[in-house]
This record gives C-alpha cells, sequence and structure tokens, in this order.
C-alpha cells in the first residue's frame, strides 16, 4: 500500500493530476488482487485422487501437477493444479479447470461476462478499449469478438433447445392467469446489423458504392392489450415476451399437443397506436 501512495502523490505531484493518480493506484490493487486470488486457488490443486473420470467413461491416471494461465479481472493469474491422462481417449485434463469454470478458456468467467457486455454494446475493438479504460484489463478487438461470438452461440443454442422443447411437447407452459385475453398480438419485424466487411462480403447493398454493411435480424414479440389508458388508446400488458433469433420454415405458435393453434377471435382491440 505504501507504494501506491507512493505512486499515486508522485503523480499528482508531477502534475499529471487526479486521473493519472487513479489510475497508478487501480494498476496497483490489481496487481494485489490477482496476486490474492492466485494465493487463494493455490489452496486447492484439484487433486482427485490417483485416478479420475475423463468424461467419456473411462478413469484417467494421475500424472502429476501442471502450470496454466488465463486472464482474469483482477488480471493474468498462474494456477497450478493435478493433471490426469486418459490411456483409453489420449488426451489429458484438470479436473480444477472445470471447478474453476476456465476449462479450455483463456478468461475467468468474470472476465468473460464483462467482455461479453462490452462487445453487446459497441462493436468489438471498441469493446476491448471500454474493457481497458473502465477495467484496467488489456484486450484486442478480435479477442472481445471471439468471447462475444462464442457467447452468442451459446445463447442461440440454449433458445433453440428451449424452442424444440415446447414445439415437442417436452416442455409444457402454465396456464395463464384468469380471465384470458380476447387475442394475441404477434409483431415480427427486421432490422439490420452492423457486420464487418467479411461477413457481409458479396451481398448487395442499399449504399451508393452497392455494398452491404448490415444483415437483417429477425424479432418478434408476443403481447396482449386488455385495458386503455386515459385517451382511449389500448395499452400493451406488462408480460411482453420477445423472441430473438432467426424464424425457419415450419416453426410457429403451437398448442401443447403440438398442434398450431390460432388464437381466439372472440372480440378484438385494435393495435396500440399514438396520435403522429
Amino acid at each position: 500500500m505504501t507504494r501506491l501512495a507512493a505512486a499515486a502523490a508522485a503523480a499528482v505531484a508531477g502534475g499529471a493530476g487526479l486521473e493519472a493518480a487513479e489510475t497508478a493506484i487501480r494498476a496497483g490493487l490489481l496487481r494485489l488482487g490477482a496476486s490474492v486470488l492466485e494465493d487463494l486457488l493455490a489452496a486447492d490443486t484439484g487433486y482427485a485422487g490417483p485416478r479420475a473420470e475423463c468424461g467419456a467413461g473411462h478413469l484417467a491416471a494421475f500424472a502429476g501437477y501442471r502450470a496454466r494461465a488465463f486472464d482474469s479481472a483482477l488480471g493474468p493469474v498462474t494456477i497450478r493444479r493435478a493433471w490426469y491422462h486418459c490411456g483409453q481417449c489420449r488426451h489429458g485434463l484438470a479436473p480444477r479447470d472445470a471447478q474453476l469454470g476456465v476449462a479450455g478458456q483463456t478468461m475467468s468467467p468474470g472476465l468473460r461476462k464483462m467482455t461479453a457486455r462490452a462487445a453487446a454494446a459497441v462493436p468489438f475493438a471498441a469493446a476491448a478499449r471500454l474493457v481497458a479504460e473502465l477495467a484496467g484489463i488489456a484486450l484486442t478487438g478480435r479477442r472481445a469478438g471471439r468471447r462475444a461470438e462464442a457467447d452468442g452461440r451459446a445463447a442461440a443454442a440454449v433458445i433453440e433447445a428451449e424452442a424444440e422443447a415446447l414445439a415437442s411437447g417436452k416442455i409444457a407452459l402454465l396456464p395463464p392467469a384468469q380471465p384470458l385475453p380476447d387475442k394475441l398480438y404477434i409483431a415480427i419485424d427486421g432490422t439490420g446489423v452492423p457486420m464487418t466487411a467479411a461477413q457481409t462480403e458479396g451481398r448487395a447493398g442499399k449504399g451508393e458504392d452497392g455494398r452491404a454493411r448490415t444483415r437483417e435480424v429477425k424479432m418478434a414479440a408476443a403481447f396482449t392489450q386488455t385495458t386503455v389508458d386515459d385517451d382511449g388508446y389500448p395499452v400493451r400488458d406488462p408480460r411482453l415476451v420477445v423472441l430473438p433469433g432467426h424464424p425457419r420454415p415450419g416453426t410457429g405458435v403451437r398448442d401443447p399437443d403440438g398442434r398450431r393453434s390460432p388464437p381466439p377471435r372472440r372480440r378484438a382491440h385494435p393495435p396500440a397506436h399514438h396520435p403522429g
């Protein structure tokens, strides 16, 4: 702490200003935090005995200890953990990596989440700069992009699995609270999402040069309108379901038996709108 105070005092005395002092203190605290994290993780090496499950139904033999490094929200961290080798699968594994959520990863769960949120808000290169400015962690734009794309694929897989489970009847939705609304509205629209040049190569665009700079993403919203405001205009019910993703042929709203089921049409409220 004395060194941190001395570095901050030198920054202020040298005319660098308060921001430089803040940056110096944060950098020192991050280094200290990474050291504390390493000491904490060193208490458990992940040794699971002379043999451990390899993940494919075999028993892998203990083969010693190996070190590995990954980046965390506090900076680079190196851990030493038990290493096992499966003779049948002919590959090695460290059970401790899976326990910590870093198996096959170069970032800790906290840094992955931080990077993904930044990459969802701004382009990848800007996301890397944002993480560096706000958290003091240096990343490249390409690395931030790979992290965001991996998270996107994982999220899409979860959405697809849930949709398939609903369509096949493996998951049944709870019945809505009574009384039932008179009509269910489904709105679908597309919007352009900025893409890199490689992702739009060969695609025609609407710009003057004929090049595409965006690709369309479909969004859908299912909602009801059962009340009106003081002016008599319909008000969307607060429980709004947004369905992100790409509609596929053959998919749609189905009842619990898997059959397509249009909503009842006893009485319809006009769609919500406001005077221009």
